[in-house]
C-alpha cells in the first residue's frame, strides 16, 4: 500500500502542476486595454455642445458651443457671448494665428478676436454660415459657407467671391494644395478649385475615385503631401500627391469598422487618426507600417467614454486629444503611461511581492507562486511554487544577473536556486537558524551573492560556496535588514532597522548616519542612478542623496507625495521613482523637481506599492508591485510633446489699479505696490507647473513657487525688469523668460541739476545777505572805534596792575605743583616698597605652609621606620640577620633624614646668599666619570646609566663652585633615576654658542606640557598617572634653578609624557672655563 500511496501522491502533484500551466496560458498576460486618462468637463462650459476647438499661441483652447465661446487656461473657463461684442452665440468654426482668433458663426459673420477684444467682420451680401476658415500659402485667411462656397477675409473685411451659380453649395472643409489650388470637400464628393488672375476661383477637377457624398472633413497630412478624406457613411481617404496628380487610396477597415456617420477627423503627432462620429463616439485609427491593419480603439459609452456623439476632436501643443462632444461637453484625452498589467486571472489583484528580470527573462512572485516569462514576447513560459519546490513559502526577494541561474528568497525556510537551463529548483542551505533563512533582500555580483536576512547578512561566494556573515558585531547598526544593493562599484550598501546607512567596501564598514527634521526611524529602499549616485528612502524621513562624503534630503516639503518610501528605482532618462501608499514620486534628477503621480497616472489611493518589487527592464520599462497587482510605467507613452508651459502675465496691478503692461511702465516718483498675476498653460498638468519669478533691482535672487501671483507692497524710486520663468513637472524650462519693464522716477531732489540750482541760489542769497552785513558792520565798527580808543588807556593801565598780580600767582602755582608732585612721589615709592613687603609676607607664608605640608609627610614616613624598626629591636624574637636588617633600615631613612635636612639648609643658605664657599678649578670630564660610576653602584634598577663624553671639546677645567656643580648634577641624575623604571639615562655637555650647554635625559614617565613650568616651584611634586607614590621634598629641582642662576646660567625641561625627559643648563664659557 506504501509504494502505491506514493505513486499516487506524484501523480496528484504532476497533475496540480499541469492544471497551474494550462490555467495560466489560458490567461496571457497582457496591458490593460486603455492607455489614456479621461478628464470630462461638461458644466464648466457655456453650453455642452460643442461645435470648434482651437489653440492660440499663448497655449488657451478655445471652445465654441451653441451658446457662446468658452476659453480655458488649464484652472478656469472664460465665457464669451454677444455680450463681449462676438458677433452671434452659435459657434460654427474657429481658426487661430498667434493671439489672434478668427470665429465663424451661423449668421455668416465672423468674430476677430486680437488678444484683447473682439470685432464684428461681415458682409451685407453674406448671409449663409460659416463652415470653415483656413490661411494660405501666402497668408490670406479664405472662410467657407454653407450655400455661397469660399469668401476672402481682406483687412478684417469679408470680400465674397463668388463661385458661378450652378456651382454654389456648401463646402464643409478646405485645405490648399498649393497658391493657386484648393481642395474643398462639399455634399457631393471631393472638389478641386483654381484661384483665377482676376481673383475669381473655378472648379478644375472631380476627385472621382471619392464617393460623391457629404464630405465632413478634410485634413492635410502632417508628414508627406497628401490629405486625408473623411466621407459621411463610405470610411476614409488617403490622397497621395504624385507630381502633378493625386493617386486615391480606400483605407478599406474603416469602411468596415466606422458605421455611424463621420463628424471630423484629427491627424495626431504620432500620425495616428482620430475620427468623431455620431452614433460611435470618438474612434483611434493607429498609424501602421508596413502594410499592416490599422488597430481601432473605441471612446464611447460601451467602453466607459462620456457619449457616443461626438462633433469635434482636437490635438493641443502637448499631444493631448480634447473630444468636443454633442451633448456631454469637453473630454480631455491624455495618453497614460502608467497602466494596471493584467496579470492571469487567479491573480491579477493579488499582492505582488517581488520582481526581477535580464535580457532574456522576467519574473513576478505572487505569494508562493513565481511566474516566468519571456521578456523580448512578453509571453508567459512556465510557473513555480508547489509545496515540494518552494515548501509553499512566501517568496520576499529575487536576483539574477545574465547568467543562468535564478535566486529565490523566501520568508521562512530560506534560499532556492533555480537552473534556467533545465528549470530544476533546489534549496541551497547557508544557515540554520530561524531568523538567518528569512530572507528580506537579494542583490549580486559577478563572484558573490549577497543575502540580507532578519540575523544580519550573508556573503556567498559563488565560485567556492564559502559564506561570511555581517551582523551587530561586526559592526551592523542593526540585524533586521530591509534592503541592500551591490553598486557599480561593487561596493554594498545595506539599510536596516535603523537610521544608520551602511557601506561594506574593500577597506571595511563605513557607517553613515541619517538625520532630518522630519525624523528618520528606519531606512528602506536603495537605489543607484547612472552617475554612481545613492539614493536612500526611509519610512518617514523621503529620500537622501550621498554623494561625496555629502547628504542632501526631499521630503513632502519639496513635494514628495509621502514622505514614507517603499520602493525606489532609477531609469535610464535622469528620473528617481519612489513608490508610496497611495502613489508614485517622479523626480528630476538633473534639477531635483518632484512630480507626484497618483491622479495623473490612475493610480487608485488604497495602492500600496511593495518592497523589493521594482526594478527597470532592459527597455526602460519600469515595473512596480503593489498589493493590487502589477504596474507599468512605459516612458514611450508619455506624451511626445515634452513642450514647455506657455507664459503669459494676465494682470499687472499697481496701486490696486489695472496698467497695460504690452508697454513699459513708467510712473511719476513715490512709493507704489505692484501686484502681478501671471499664467503658464500646460493643459495635461496644470497643477504641476513651476515658476520661477524675479524683479531686477529688487529681488536678490529668483523665487521659485506654485503660486500664479507675485505682491511687493514697497517699490521705490528705480528701473526694475520682471523676470518669468515656467517649467513642467518634468522639468522642462520655458527657454526665454517673459519680462516687462517698469520704471519709477526719481524724485526731483535726487537729481544732480536740482541741487545744481538750489546750491546758486543759496549761494546768491548768502552773498546777497553777506554784502549788506558787511555795510552795517563797517558803519558799527566806525562807532565803536571811537569808544574803543577812549577805553585803550584806561584799560592799558588796569592790565598793567592785573599783569603783575598774576605773575604772583604764577609763580605760587609753581611752587604748589613742585610740593605736590614730591608727596605724590614719595606716596608712589611708600606704596611700592609696601606691595613688595606685602607680596614677600605672602610668599613667606606660601613657602611655609607648603613647606610645613610637605615635610610632615616626607619626614614622617622615614621617622615612622627608624621609630618602628627601633622598638622591634628591643623585641628579644628577631635573630642577628634580621637585627642586621632592621639597622639596615633605621641607617637608609637615617640618611634621607639628613638628605632632606641638607636640602632644606642648603636652600635657606643661598635664599639668605650665605652660601660663602669659593669658585675652584675642576676637571668636568672626571666629574662626570664620578657620578656615573657613582649611579652605576646604587643602580638598584639595573638601568642603563651613562655618561657621554663630547670628543670634540675634550677635557674641560671649569672654575666655580664644584660642590654646587656636582649637587646640580647629582639631583638631575637623582630625579631621573628617581622616575625612570626602565630604559636608560643619559648624561654629559656639548658646546651650545658661547655657552656649555649640560644635559641628563631619561625614558622615565615623562611630563605634561601644562607642568614643565611649575616643576621648579618650591615643594612642587608629580604624580604619575598609574597613582604610583614617589618620595622627596619638592625643592631638588628649586633648588638646582637657583645654584644655575647664581652661576650665571639658565636651566629648562623638555618631555614627552609616557617617553621621557631632557633637562638642560647651561654655564658661560666666559667664566671660568678653560679648554684642554
Amino acid at each position: 500500500m506504501k509504494p502505491l500511496n506514493k505513486t499516487l501522491s506524484f501523480l496528484c502533484l504532476v497533475c496540480c502542476k499541469l492544471t497551474w500551466v494550462v490555467l495560466l496560458l489560458l490567461h496571457p498576460v497582457k496591458l490593460e486595454a486603455e492607455p489614456f486618462q479621461l478628464h470630462d468637463f461638461s458644466g464648466d462650459l457655456a453650453q455642452p455642445y460643442v461645435y470648434s476647438l482651437t489653440q492660440d499661441s499663448l497655449g488657451y483652447l478655445w471652445i465654441g458651443t451653441g451658446n457662446g465661446l468658452t476659453r480655458y487656461d488649464g484652472f478656469s473657463f472664460q465665457h464669451y457671448n454677444v455680450n463681449d461684442s462676438l458677433a452671434d452665440n452659435f459657434i460654427s468654426c474657429s481658426y487661430s494665428i498667434g493671439k489672434e482668433l478668427w470665429v465663424g458663426h451661423r449668421n455668416g459673420k465672423i468674430s476677430y478676436y486680437n488678444g484683447s477684444y473682439f470685432t464684428t467682420l461681415y458682409s451685407d451680401n453674406l448671409q449663409t454660415g460659416i463652415t470653415d476658415i483656413k490661411q494660405g500659402p501666402g497668408g490670406q485667411l479664405w472662410a467657407s459657407t454653407y450655400q455661397l462656397g469660399l469668401i476672402k477675409i481682406e483687412s478684417n473685411q469679408l470680400n465674397c467671391d463668388f463661385l458661378p451659380t450652378e456651382q454654389n453649395g456648401t463646402i464643409h472643409s478646405f485645405e490648399f494644395i498649393d497658391e493657386n489650388k484648393i481642395i474643398a470637400g462639399t455634399d457631393f464628393g471631393v472638389l478641386i478649385y483654381r484661384l483665377l488672375d482676376s481673383g475669381k476661383l473655378e472648379v478644375i477637377e472631380q476627385i472621382v475615385d471619392i464617393p460623391k457624398e457629404k464630405i465632413p472633413s478634410l485634413i492635410k497630412m502632417k508628414r508627406g503631401s497628401g490629405f486625408y478624406i473623411a466621407t459621411e457613411s463610405s470610411g476614409l481617404f488617403k490622397m497621395v500627391k504624385n507630381n502633378n496628380s493625386f493617386t486615391v487610396i480606400p483605407l478599406s477597415e474603416t469602411q468596415k469598422q466606422i458605421n455611424s456617420p463621420i463628424q471630423q477627423i484629427n491627424e495626431d503627432n504620432l500620425q495616428n487618426l482620430w475620427v468623431a462620429t455620431f452614433g460611435q463616439g470618438l474612434i483611434q485609427i493607429t498609424a501602421t507600417t508596413n502594410g499592416e491593419s490599422p488597430g481601432f480603439r473605441y471612446f464611447n459609452q460601451s467602453t466607459g467614454f462620456s457619449t457616443n456623439y461626438v462633433k469635434t476632436v482636437f490635438e493641443d501643443r502637448e499631444g493631448n486629444i480634447w473630444s468636443g462632444n454633442y451633448g456631454t461637453g469637453l473630454t480631455q484625452i491624455t495618453r497614460r503611461a502608467f497602466t494596471k498589467y493584467n496579470l492571469p486571472e487567479p491573480f491579477n489583484e493579488n499582492q505582488i511581492t517581488a520582481l526581477a528580470g535580464n535580457k532574456k527573462y522576467r519574473w513576478i512572485a505572487i505569494g508562493s507562486r513565481l511566474l516566468k516569462y519571456d521578456a523580448a514576447s512578453d509571453t508567459l513560459i512556465n510557473s513555480i511554487g508547489d509545496a515540494n519546490e518552494l515548501g509553499g513559502d512566501q517568496i520576499t526577494a529575487l536576483y539574477s544577473n545574465d547568467s543562468d541561474t535564478l535566486w529565490i528568497g523566501t520568508h521562512k525556510n530560506g534560499l532556492y536556486h533555480q537552473n534556467l537551463t533545465n528549470g530544476a529548483v533546489s534549496h541551497y542551505s547557508f544557515a540554520d537558524g530561524q531568523l538567518e533563512n528569512a530572507i528580506t533582500a537579494l542583490d549580486g555580483s559577478k563572484n558573490h551573492l549577497w543575502v540580507g536576512t532578519q540575523k544580519g547578512v550573508c556573503k556567498i561566494s559563488l565560485n567556492s560556496t564559502t559564506v561570511r556573515w555581517y551582523k551587530i558585531a561586526d559592526g551592523l547598526p542593526h540585524n533586521v535588514i530591509n534592503h541592500l544593493l551591490v553598486d557599480s562599484k561593487e561596493q554594498v550598501w545595506i539599510t536596516s532597522v535603523s537610521n544608520m546607512l551602511i557601506c561594506i567596501e574593500k577597506g571595511g564598514i563605513r557607517k553613515i548616519p541619517i538625520h532630518s527634521e522630519n525624523g528618520v526611524a528606519s531606512l528602506g529602499p536603495i537605489a543607484e542612478t547612472k552617475d554612481s549616485t545613492i539614493w536612500v528612502g526611509s519610512y518617514g524621513g523621503g529620500i537622501f542623496r550621498i554623494q561625496n562624503d555629502s547628504i542632501a534630503s526631499l521630503s513632502v516639503q519639496e513635494g514628495l507625495l509621502s514622505n514614507y518610501i517603499y520602493s525606489l528605482v532609477a531609469d535610464g532618462n535622469d528620473y528617481l521613482w519612489a513608490g508610496h501608499r497611495g502613489g508614485i514620486s517622479k523626480i528630476n534628477l538633473n534639477n531635483l523637481q518632484v512630480k507626484p503621480l497618483q491622479l495623473y497616472a490612475g493610480i487608485p489611493g488604497n495602492c500600496s506599492f511593495t518592497e523589493n518589487a521594482v526594478y527597470n527592464d532592459a527597455q526602460n520599462q519600469i515595473w512596480f508591485g503593489s498589493n493590487q497587482g502589477l504596474w507599468l510605467y512605459n516612458p514611450e507613452k508619455e506624451n511626445q510633446a515634452l513642450v514647455a508651459p506657455l507664459l503669459n502675465i494676465t494682470s499687472i496691478k499697481i496701486n490696486d489699479r489695472q496698467v497695460d503692461y504690452t508697454k513699459n511702465i513708467v510712473l511719476k516718483p513715490g512709493i507704489y505696490e505692484v501686484s502681478i498675476e501671471y499664467i503658464g498653460v500646460h493643459l495635461s498638468e496644470p497643477k504641476h507647473v513651476l515658476y520661477q519669478h524675479q524683479m531686477l533691482g529688487y529681488d536678490r535672487e529668483p523665487e521659485q513657487s506654485k503660486h500664479r501671483t507675485v505682491y511687493y507692497p514697497r517699490l521705490n524710486d528705480g528701473n526694475y525688469t520682471f523676470e518669468l520663468y515656467a517649467s513642467t513637472g518634468d522639468g522642462v524650462v520655458s527657454p526665454t523668460p517673459v519680462t516687462f519693464k517698469l520704471t519709477i522716477r526719481k524724485p526731483l531732489w535726487k537729481y544732480l541739476w536740482f541741487w545744481s540750482i538750489f546750491s546758486l541760489i543759496i549761494a546768491s542769497a548768502i552773498y546777497v545777505y553777506i554784502k549788506r552785513s558787511e555795510y552795517a558792520h563797517q558803519k558799527e565798527k566806525e562807532l565803536l572805534e571811537a569808544k574803543v580808543t577812549a577805553r585803550t588807556l584806561e584799560l592799558e593801565q588796569k592790565n598793567h596792575l592785573l599783569h603783575e598780580k598774576q605773575k604772583q600767582i604764577t609763580e605760587q602755582n609753581q611752587e604748589l605743583v613742585k610740593y605736590r608732585n614730591y608727596l605724590e612721589q614719595l606716596v608712589d615709592e611708600r606704596t611700592k616698597e609696601l606691595l613688595i613687603a606685602k607680596n614677600k609676607a605672602e610668599e613667606s607664608d606660601r613657602l611655609k605652609t607648603a613647606f610645613l605640608n610637605n615635610i610632615s609627610h616626607e619626614f614622617r614616613t622615614p621617622l615612622n621606620a627608624v621609630c618602628g624598626f627601633s622598638k622591634l629591636m628591643a623585641e628579644s624574637k628577631f635573630n642577628i640577620e634580621q637585627r642586621n636588617e632592621f639597622v639596615q633600615i633605621i641607617n637608609n631613612n637615617s640618611d634621607k633624614l639628613l638628605q632632606m635636612l641638607d636640602e632644606i639648609i642648603e636652600i635657606s643658605l643661598i635664599e639668605s646668599n650665605q652660601d660663602l664657599v669659593s669658585n675652584t678649578s675642576f676637571n668636568l670630564h672626571q666629574l662626570m666619570l664620578e657620578l656615573e660610576k657613582q649611579y652605576q653602584i646604587n643602580n638598584e634598577k639595573n638601568i642603563s646609566i651613562t655618561y657621554i663624553p663630547n670628543k670634540e671639546i675634550g677635557e674641560v677645567e671649569l672654575s666655580y663652585n664644584r660642590v654646587r656643580f656636582r649637587q646640580v648634577f647629582a639631583n638631575l641624575i637623582f630625579n631621573a633615576y628617581k622616575f625612570t623604571d626602565k630604559g636608560k639615562i643619559s648624561f654629559g655637555y656639548e658646546k651650545y654658542k658661547d655657552n656649555l650647554r649640560f644635559f641628563v635625559a631619561d625614558t622615565g614617565i615623562g611630563i605634561a606640557e601644562s607642568e614643565l613650568e611649575r616643576i621648579f616651584e618650591p615643594f612642587y611634586k608629580i604624580e604619575s598617572n598609574n597613582k604610583k607614590l614617589y618620595g622627596g621634598t619638592g625643592i631638588g629641582l628649586t633648588l638646582c634653578r637657583k645654584i644655575v642662576t647664581q652661576m650665571g646660567g639658565t636651566i629648562w625641561v623638555n618631555s614627552v609624557l609616557n617617553q621621557g625627559t631632557v633637562c638642560y643648563f647651561t654655564l658661560p664659557m666666559t667664566n671660568g672655563v678653560e679648554q684642554t
